[in-house]
């Protein structure tokens, strides 16, 4: 039995109306997979630069804690990590980072940091229990199309220098005693102190 011709060509028409919705999700399901796995990629890429700047801010620290501690803080004054001298640093302000044709925004915020009665890390700041040995650091990087990317971490000091004080012969009047860099003097004493004799020693004067 011969099918009329135009029954072929509507079964022609149907045929071909399926071959390009398939044709069509198949190209939507390839072009989706590839924004997928670009988007896992530059995901990957801003978790690196945020861990990235979280290690150079904890090497800044520990180099110089004093110095770190006294930085601006808040979200208003943000910071970057930068290489000067062959070790890590933190620069003032925000950073564009390219990778693979893509634009990053990198930085860093130092807040402080207070404890509860229990040594426990407060989730909001309360200055009546600042904790002077602890700062809050958080890294965040900026993805366009995507959310950002934000670490959190502390950083505790957990050595101190040691200075040693080997020159007592400026005598007291030490202006703002105790100080963090030692100079030649002391702050008082009841008259009875000889800072003279050996560098490095005091002792009692002999009545």
């Amino acid at each position: 039995m011969q099918h009329p011709r135009g029954v072929i060509l509507v079964e022609l028409m149907l045929a071909l109306g399926i071959l390009t919705i398939l044709g069509g999700l198949i190209t939507m399901t390839f072009y989706a997979g590839q924004r997928s796995g670009r988007s896992a990629i530059e995901r990957t890429q801003a978790v690196q630069l945020a861990q990235e700047a979280i290690d150079a801010a904890k090497s800044v620290a520990e180099e110089d804690y004093y110095s770190f501690y006294n930085r601006s803080k808040g979200s208003g004054n943000p910071y970057y990590p930068t290489i000067s001298g062959g070790k890590w640093t933190l620069a003032s302000g925000t950073e564009n980072v390219s990778l693979d044709s893509k634009t990053f925004t990198r930085k860093v915020v130092i807040d402080n940091v207070s404890r509860d009665g229990s040594g426990n890390i407060e989730s909001s700041y309360n200055a009546s229990n600042d904790d002077p040995s602890t700062q809050k650091m958080t890294a965040t990087v900026t993805i366009t199309g995507q959310t950002d990317v934000v670490l959190t971490n502390y950083y505790t000091r957990w050595r101190n220098t040691v200075p040693a004080q080997s020159d007592w012969s400026g005598g007291t009047g030490c202006t703002g005693c105790p100080v963090t860099s030692f100079s030649t003097g002391y702050d008082t004493d009841d008259g009875n102190i000889d800072a003279t004799g050996t560098p490095g020693s005091m002792k009692l004067k002999t009545q």
